[in-house]
């Protein structure tokens, strides 16, 4: 189970900086904000038009950027299957990528806790 909503980031200062930090030279004005415990990241090659890459962030600490395992293939290239991965408290992921040619809006998933964390004013 999962919540989204899309948020301005202006309205947002902790979170903009965060996305600031994770995707230099973003530009596009709102977010996809998703409350949950996991999700599973779909290959991150090209299909249709579409291809996301995803990152992995702390939350507290020193704000470090790790990645989060996604096939990198089709299968019928050898690619491996998508698991879900599972959120921990202190870690967030985004998700930027692009759509027909344009960069996608950006999606962050955290744990309810974090997202508090991330969207306080």
């Amino acid at each position: 189970m999962y919540e989204s909503n899309i948020l301005n980031r202006k309205d947002y200062p902790v979170l903009n900086a965060m996305l600031k930090r994770a995707i230099p030279g973003y530009k596009k004005h709102k977010i996809i904000a998703i409350t949950c415990s996991g999700f599973e990241p779909p290959r991150t090659t090209w299909g249709g038009g579409i291809r996301e890459s995803y990152y992995a962030w702390m939350v507290t600490g020193d704000g470090g950027q790790g990645h989060v395992p996604a096939p990198s293939a089709p299968s019928q290239f050898g690619g491996g299957e998508v698991k879900t991965y599972s959120l921990e408290a202190g870690i967030i992921a985004i998700s930027t990528g692009t759509f027909q040619g344009r960069t996608a809006t950006a999606k962050v998933y955290a744990l309810p806790a974090d997202m508090e964390t991330l969207t306080c004013s």
